[in-house]
């Protein structure tokens, strides 16, 4: 049977299973590859025909995750130092004030349990992932205590703790909620020294390096488990965090490495240094944004154990800097990276540190990858006491396929990679090893034997390869490497057996007996997926129809982790066993064997993440029954039932915003990738694709549902469309082109407000600067009120583009109507289209319209605006929402509420009940004028009693917002540590045990 061309159609009207959609095999290609040439387009038709059935979750290409990372979060704006951290003082002032009217209610998470993934009323049930939640970045582990530590991207910091390491994992609490932020990066434990107890040390900012990544506020250090949080001081804000690192030799010795560079503590976190690491005789140590602000991405840091076979004295340490795109060049010919690569210190002390001269030729697997192909680097090294502790491994991405250069062997080109003639399926390099802590190196796999192995077990190692969508296709994104310190081999102490994660968990044939040292992995199949992208019904893209794939490691997998990972651990269990802990953008997914059993696809349960509330919505939508739908990162769309408030996954791949009809819940619009809609009128049970027409789409993309007419939707990309029949999928009419910008850049829609007959539009173009720095950012409004006719839905009539005099040049994150004056809206404002490490204002952005204050009013339908910031922190604002004479907004550091609709004070909403989480959207309970509910990004859906602030009903209409002291932090708000210990207490009573020490 020819595995490739199972569960594809050769008709347009293709009838797919459930979770599949029907596309065209082409069209899908292009989207990793957009200049496909005829032979190539010819050889697709001839494999897959016109149409195919297209399994919905499968791995973006590089484009679109660029672009659902930009749409999450529209950036900070001008970066000035402090700013943030001036921004959290503010925020912290407000509390100690007395609270605005209806300020003082409290926040309360809306769901409960896991995201159920596999219930089969809907269509995502046969992929092999029984449930999920938010996405783990980091792990850290303390032995003694048999504590695990996980670290969600932007929902905080969580514990679990029990007495054996096979069931760790079976439960977490949230450890991390009181801190001034829960945009984090990595996490550490750090062993107790003399009267320094244990202690955890947290990096922050986001470290996938894409689009608008969250920026970090520096560094943070407890030793009571989170109970108190403490400020570090010297590293920097506005930087992602990628590692912590502690030198077991010494335990007040800890690194951070950051895309600001590596800094060392000789406090055990509370103070640290820049450790200045030589990466060009202008970038060296430079911090904060200019020519120098691609130089300095230490991606990774490990320190060397001591013992070992070889009785090793430990503390060297060894980092690698790998931004992704490498050797790329700004327009005025300066290098983003001039120093990618590996860089070594004895002492790890500032200016001691060295960069290793460890290329190969290009042409063998002798020695490291050539300089200009070296992108993003993560490390793994030996520490069993068993194992030569001089042996490190690296898994690396290929900076020059990422730039859109050729695949193939690491032959050396001009350095750039800027060809853009390539044609690949992958952005991986390979994975390294060292036997002696850098100094040489051998390869075990190249990009090859990794993307372009049908027999690997990969889930994406045929068909995905062939549409230029195969493994390590996002491994500038999520990628680790570990050793087992369970096993080495007898003669030399390299360990036997080797796992990475790229979008699955891989991991060496071979797992005894044959040391992992390049010796003897010399291709072309060493090393098999054990976590592969489908199981299930799911086979390749495709389906089978039955639990069965060829292609897998096993036949027959029922279960596997979720796809996308970004941290793995090894934790031994005492017996000669061992667990593997595996962190993804489905949640923490485990694997316990015995001495000398394997890992395979079959052992991953059901995944390990009962206790979590980290979901990551960009959106919402509310009916009257208390139905909540919502779209996710990388987990679907789904809803939350109003009865018992589980959460189900409804559609797969994934989800950004939603709609549904107030008075039946039935009826919804769900979102996914590149502006696809998709409507409901059973609940989800079934979804119908929605041509709507818009041309030139953000991959994220906004649309909304009239507040007053549900049957009238409205989307847009470059230009506008609507549909007046909303439950039908094919009845829609564009009404206006938004055009080009003064300097050529193409506008594209960011934000809609629709009610009555009256839109309002917000708009860029170009959106994102980085690497379209000549055309530069510009935004706008368009609107059908106030124009040389009255607006009439369905028309052109009244659209055109208003004046927007008084709104300052950045990214339009959200419009709201009054409903008692059409011509009143509130602007609220973000910087540019995502990417917070590429604000307004750094290297060669010529914007001088930037502004201050980020929420606006107009009184005559956006001909003029006014600030009406007033004393609100100097946040981006990525929502607004009129309720009963009040706006109220979320920000990255949650949610605020005005005393009037000009914005005379302002003050928190919620008081502390809130963690410092993003807040994406804030919506109307159409069934009670007195409550709202808010999406959060890293801690799904709240709501929010106005009864409970002591507020009378006032009838209004129901609206929709768009999403569109410092040196020691103690403790958070009172009412947040408060609920945090209620929490832990619950915790404790339904798991005894689970919450020790709390």
């Amino acid at each position: 049977m020819a595995v490739s061309m199972l569960g594809w159609r050769d008709t347009p009207d293709a009838d797919c299973a459930p979770g599949f959609s029907p596309v065209d095999p082409v069209a899908y290609a292009r989207e990793f590859r957009p200049d496909l040439n005829k032979g190539q387009i010819d050889e697709l038709r001839r494999q897959y025909g016109d149409t195919a059935c297209l399994n919905q979750k499968h791995p973006e290409p590089f484009t679109e995750v660029q672009q659902a990372m930009q749409a999450r979060s529209p950036g900070v704006g001008l970066v000035e130092p402090g700013s943030v951290r001036a921004a959290l003082e503010a925020k912290n002032a407000m509390l100690e004030r007395k609270a605005i009217a209806g300020a003082d209610g409290l926040w309360e998470e809306y769901g409960t349990g896991v995201l159920i993934t596999s219930d089969p009323r809907y269509g995502t049930s046969g992929q092999g992932i029984p449930s999920s939640m938010g996405r783990v970045d980091s792990f850290a582990y303390d032995p003694e205590n048999i504590r695990l530590f996980a670290l969600i991207g932007t929902g905080g910091l969580w514990m679990s703790d029990t007495d054996s390491v096979e069931t760790l994992g079976d439960f977490w609490v949230p450890i991390g909620d009181t801190m001034p932020t829960l945009v984090n990066g990595a996490v550490e434990w750090v062993a107790p020294k003399g009267d320094r107890p244990g202690r955890l040390v947290v990096v922050s900012g986001e470290h996938v390096m894409g689009g608008s990544t969250y920026m970090g506020l520096g560094a943070f250090w407890s030793d009571d488990l989170g109970v108190t949080w403490n400020q570090s001081t010297g590293v920097p804000d506005g930087a992602m965090g990628f590692e912590v690192a502690v030198d077991p030799t010494n335990t007040d010795e800890v690194y951070v490495a950051t895309s600001m560079g590596l800094y060392k503590s000789l406090d055990a976190g509370s103070s640290f240094t820049n450790i200045n690491l030589p990466v060009s005789a202008e970038c060296a140590g430079a911090v904060g944004y200019g020519a120098c602000q691609f130089a300095n991405f230490v991606t990774d840091v490990v320190v060397k154990e001591p013992g070992g076979i070889t009785d090793e004295a430990g503390g060297e340490v060894l980092a690698a800097v790998g931004y992704r795109a490498g050797k790329a060049v700004f327009p005025d010919g300066t290098i983003h990276s001039p120093g990618n690569g590996l860089y070594r210190s004895d002492s790890g002390d500032p200016d001691t540190f060295v960069r290793l001269d460890v290329s190969g030729d290009g042409l063998t697997n002798i020695g490291f990858t050539t300089e200009e192909r070296i992108g993003r680097t993560e490390l793994g090294i030996a520490t069993g006491p068993e194992q030569d502790h001089n042996v490190v491994y690296a898994i690396v991405g290929d900076a020059v396929l990422f730039n859109g250069g050729v695949q193939g062997i690491d032959v050396p080109d001009d350095g750039t990679g800027n060809t853009g003639v390539g044609l690949n399926s992958t952005s991986i390099n390979g994975v390294y090893v060292s036997t002696d802590f850098g100094d040489s190196w051998m390869r075990l796999a190249d990009d090859i034997e990794i993307a372009a192995n049908p027999a690997s077990g990969s889930g994406l190692s045929v068909v995905g390869a062939a549409l230029f969508n195969g493994p390590g296709v996002q491994a500038w994104y999520n990628l680790w490497v570990a050793p087992d310190p369970t096993r080495a081999d007898l003669l030399g102490g390299v360990p036997t057996r080797l796992t990475f994660g790229l979008e699955e968990v891989w991991q060496s044939r071979t797992t005894t007996g044959v040391g992992q040292d390049g010796l003897a992995q010399v291709g072309p199949n060493d090393y098999n997926v054990v976590g592969v992208y489908y199981a299930g019904e799911s086979c390749q893209l495709l389906t089978t129809g039955v639990p069965a794939c060829p292609t897998n490691s096993e036949l027959i997998t029922d279960t596997t982790t979720h796809p996308d990972q970004h941290d793995g651990m090894w934790i031994p269990t005492g017996d000669g066993g061992v667990c593997l802990f595996a962190g993804n953008d489905g949640g923490v997914f485990r694997q316990c064997v015995g001495a000398g059993e394997e890992i395979n696809n079959n052992g991953w349960a059901q995944g390990h993440n009962e206790g979590f509330y980290t979901l990551l919505p960009y959106g919402l939508a509310v009916a009257k029954d208390g139905r909540v739908y919502f779209g996710l990162q990388d987990n679907g769309s789904g809803h939350i039932e109003g009865d018992t408030r589980e959460m189900y996954q409804s559609l797969g791949g994934d989800g950004f915003f939603a709609a549904v009809d107030p008075d039946d819940s039935n009826y919804a619009y769900l979102t996914t990738q590149n502006g696809g809609l998709n409507v409901t009128l059973d609940g989800g049970l079934s979804l119908s694709s929605v041509s709507s027409g818009a041309a030139d789409v953000m991959f994220a993309n906004y649309f909304t549902m009239n507040e007053t007419n549900a049957e009238h939707v409205m989307t847009g990309g470059s230009n506008i469309v609507e549909t007046l029949q909303g439950r039908t999928t094919n009845n829609w009419t564009e009404v206006f082109t938004l055009g080009t910008s003064d300097t050529g850049g193409l506008r594209q829609m960011s934000t809609i407000h629709l009610r009555d007959e009256a839109a309002y539009v917000g708009f860029c173009g170009v959106c994102d600067i980085l690497n379209r720095w000549d055309l530069g950012f510009q935004n706008g409004i368009a609107t059908n009120v106030g124009g040389d006719l009255p607006p009439n839905p369905g028309s052109s009539d009244g659209w055109h583009i208003a004046t927007a005099a008084g709104l300052p040049n950045r990214y339009i994150t959200a419009i709201e109507q009054d409903p008692e004056d059409v011509n009143t809206i509130y602007v609220t404002l973000g910087g540019y289209s995502g990417r917070d490490w590429v604000p307004p204002g750094s290297y060669l952005d010529t914007n001088d319209g930037l502004g201050t204050g980020n929420v606006f009013k107009s009184t005559d339908a956006g001909e003029s605006f006014i600030d009406i910031s007033g004393n609100l922190p100097d946040l981006q604002v990525n929502t607004v929402l009129l309720h009963d004479g009040q706006l109220l907004i979320g920000t990255d550091l949650g949610a605020f509420i005005s005393s009037d609709t000009d914005g005379s004070e302002w003050g928190v909403l919620g008081g502390g009940s809130l963690p410092n989480v993003v807040v994406t959207q804030i919506v109307q309970d159409p069934g009670d004028p007195l409550r709202v509910f808010a999406s959060t990004f890293g801690r799904h859906i709240w709501s929010y009693s106005f009864e409970e602030a002591g507020v009378t009903p006032t009838p209004t209409p129901a609206a929709t917002g768009k999403g569109g002291m410092l040196g020691v932090w103690l403790l958070g708000p009172l009412g947040l540590l408060a609920a945090l210990r209620r929490r832990a207490r619950l915790a404790a009573r339904e798991n005894p045990g689970l919450v020790a020490g709390m």
